[in-house]
């Protein structure tokens, strides 16, 4: 609609030039004859000269004849067109609002002067008659524009309370766009989860190293915790309010097995209750159910549970620092990585979905996507944790992948969408592939439990599918949500191209995807009936 708008303004701009250029040609000599002249009853100089074309025939009577009302429709017109193309370029909700206000008079000032043009001076005019249309044209267009960036700007709701006025959506503490008050302010989701990974844990916090100076924007957010964090202190928000039971729990320590974690984070953990989403949030079109909107939730309670955005940001801070003597080598970029590949792990491990497969079913089922699983987590952890943000914080993983490498996944991190609910959805249903693996021989294919099962795959996949499109069609427009799915699709692609390729021509990580593989295969037969789901039946 917004290519449209611009044809039909720049089509209105070119007619109105021409009338003016007419005017000009007629106040030089009266019997100029236009090319929109075709006969008596069917003449463009009749309009431009009559009274009515010098402001609507009424200005002079309202305003007087010195009046800068009293101006050329023709003057009016440009001006109109002008500003009709500017809005068509510039998609700003309240400039597209004036845009549409203006088309509402333009409308209502085409029926006036289309009964003046045949009632009163009896007479067709070609430019006016198009341009009467254009107008109507782009009224529709300015609905059609207004009613797209409504619907686009509509949050979905993953907190417990709707602000009480909607006359501002700006997170309090970074100017985030924001609709939802999280522990006693208005904040976006980044900030709700940064405040509530560190509500309880304020010692843990490191101390700014420019006295406390720092402005928190969307940009500059995840620079400083310190400031960050006394911000949204500053702005009302309240640890007291933070569910203690979803942050009680300790470190998890190296040591412990896969399973010994997922036991603790059962006891430590609880989901949210369905409340968390609200069920008259007023959205238009929703095509989310309740059981859906909460599964939503599920999902984000469950990846933020295991999550090691915050670790990871904390530690490439304190090695950054000047005074640290720590540095970025080989061993420590694994440990890096391995915290984001046993995170997806835990995260895909408290599904529902994954409990219902044998032992062998899920071993297998991680052998075949696990580095999948990977490429799209960890390239979201690197984003989230600020190592794309410095050339220094990308140190962090250089020593395993190689500048070339890096900047390779720089680039295809930077073509992904940035709603993290977005990710978080497609990193569950891409779990449940039937397959995401490197290579078509691997060791241990005759004990693949869902070699000739895959079908028991489908019906979860669909399901996060499924709810991967009613989440970008509550989100954005139909159009957008075509684009978005079609382009996120192909960066998937090149995600996991990128991935064998990494996985191929560099024996260090090979090294480390098979005995992470060896891992998996080890735990999952040690004591599974332990692990609990984090939703769903227990």
């Amino acid at each position: 609609m917004i290519i449209g708008q611009v044809l039909l303004g720049l089509t209105g701009l070119g007619l109105s030039i021409y009338a003016y250029y007419v005017k000009q040609q007629l106040k030089k000599n009266p019997k100029y004859k236009a090319l929109c002249d075709l006969g008596p009853n069917i003449s463009c100089t009749k309009a431009f000269s009559s009274k009515y074309g010098t402001g609507f025939g009424l200005s002079s009577s309202l305003f007087g004849e010195n009046s800068i009302m009293n101006a050329s429709n023709v003057n009016f017109g440009i001006g109109f067109y002008i500003f009709q193309i500017m809005s068509g370029l510039i998609v700003i909700s309240l400039f597209n609002k004036l845009a549409l206000f203006s088309s509402v008079l333009s409308c209502i000032s085409s029926i006036y002067l289309a009964y003046i043009l045949a009632f009163i001076l009896k007479d067709f005019c070609l430019v006016c008659v198009i341009s009467y249309i254009i107008n109507f044209g782009l009224l529709w267009s300015n609905i059609q524009t207004n009613w797209n960036i409504e619907m686009s700007s509509t949050p979905l709701p993953f907190d417990e309370t709707e602000p009480t006025t909607k006359t501002n959506n700006i997170c309090q503490v970074c100017g985030d766009n924001a609709s939802i008050i999280n522990y006693g302010a208005l904040t976006c989701l980044s900030c709700r989860t940064f405040f509530r990974r560190n509500g309880f844990h304020t010692k843990e916090v490191a101390s700014c190293r420019f006295n406390g100076h720092c402005e928190i924007t969307v940009s500059t957010r995840k620079h400083c915790t310190a400031c960050r964090f006394t911000k949204c202190l500053a702005v009302g928000m309240s640890p007291e309010l933070i569910r203690k039971e979803d942050l009680s729990g300790k470190k998890r320590k190296c040591s412990k097995s896969f399973n010994q974690e997922l036991v603790e984070y059962q006891r430590i953990m609880t989901i949210p209750p369905p409340s968390v989403l609200d069920q008259t949030s007023g959205v238009l079109h929703s095509n989310l159910t309740s059981s859906e909107r909460n599964l939503i939730s599920n999902i984000i309670h469950a990846f933020d549970t295991f999550s090691p955005i915050s670790e990871t940001r904390h530690t490439i801070e304190i090695i950054n620092t000047s005074a640290s003597s720590l540095h970025f080598d080989l061993s420590r970029s694994l440990q890096m990585i391995s915290s984001f590949l046993k995170s997806i792990r835990s995260f895909i491990s408290s599904t529902p979905d994954f409990k219902i497969l044998t032992t062998s079913e899920q071993w297998s089922l991680f052998q075949r996507n696990m580095l999948g699983l990977l490429s799209i987590g960890g390239m979201y952890f690197m984003r989230e944790s600020g190592i794309f943000d410095k050339p220094e914080n990308e140190m962090a993983i250089i020593p395993l992948y190689g500048n070339e490498v890096v900047e390779q996944v720089k680039t295809i991190s930077a073509q992904f969408n940035c709603d993290p609910t977005l990710i978080k959805l497609v990193l569950v249903a891409l779990a449940f592939s039937s397959n995401c693996y490197t290579k078509q021989t691997r060791r241990n294919i005759d004990k693949d439990s869902l070699l000739l099962g895959t079908f028991r795959l489908f019906g979860s996949q669909n399901v996060y599918v499924e709810l991967i499109w009613k989440y970008l069609i509550h989100r954005y427009t139909y159009d957008e949500s075509v684009r978005h799915f079609s382009t996120f699709i192909q960066r998937l692609l090149d995600a996991l191209k990128l991935s064998i390729e990494i996985y191929e021509n560099n024996p260090i990580f090979q090294t480390f995807i098979d005995d992470n593989a060896e891992q998996i295969e080890q735990s999952s037969t040690t004591d599974d009936k332990t692990i609990v789901p984090l939703w769903g039946k227990k």
